[in-house]
Formats: structure tokens, C-alpha cells, sequence
């Protein structure tokens, strides 16, 4: 793998930090549950729409699902 040189600390930053956390809620009705979902891409400004990464043995998966 090649070397990258990083020349600000900012630069630094934005490769580690993937950026705005969403606390993401989902229910059933009967059961609820929120998970902090920091792997998030923005998708549409009007109206606003985001995607978000979630994994099938998350129980939240579940709940977003139905």
C-alpha cells in the first residue's frame, strides 16, 4: 500500500471521523429501540433523505424492517 501524506490536521480528521452521528428510533408498536448510526449519506435535500448503514443481527434491523 502506498503512503499518503496528510498535510493539515484537519485532513487527518475527516479520514477517521465519518462525520454527523444520527440516532436513529425504530418501533413496532409494542417495542422500541434507538442506535447511534454513524455510517450515514446524505441522499436529498428537499425533502431531506438520508441513508443510513445498519447490519441484519442489529435489533433495530428488525423493527426497520417491518
Amino acid at each position: 500500500m502506498d503512503k499518503i501524506h496528510i498535510e493539515t490536521s484537519l485532513q487527518a480528521y475527516r479520514l477517521i471521523n465519518p462525520g454527523v452521528v444520527f440516532l436513529v428510533t425504530s418501533g413496532n408498536g409494542e417495542k422500541q429501540n434507538v442506535y447511534a448510526a454513524a455510517w450515514n449519506i446524505p441522499i436529498r435535500k428537499e425533502p431531506g433523505m438520508v441513508a443510513i448503514v445498519t447490519d441484519k443481527s442489529h435489533y433495530s434491523y428488525s423493527l426497520i424492517t417491518q
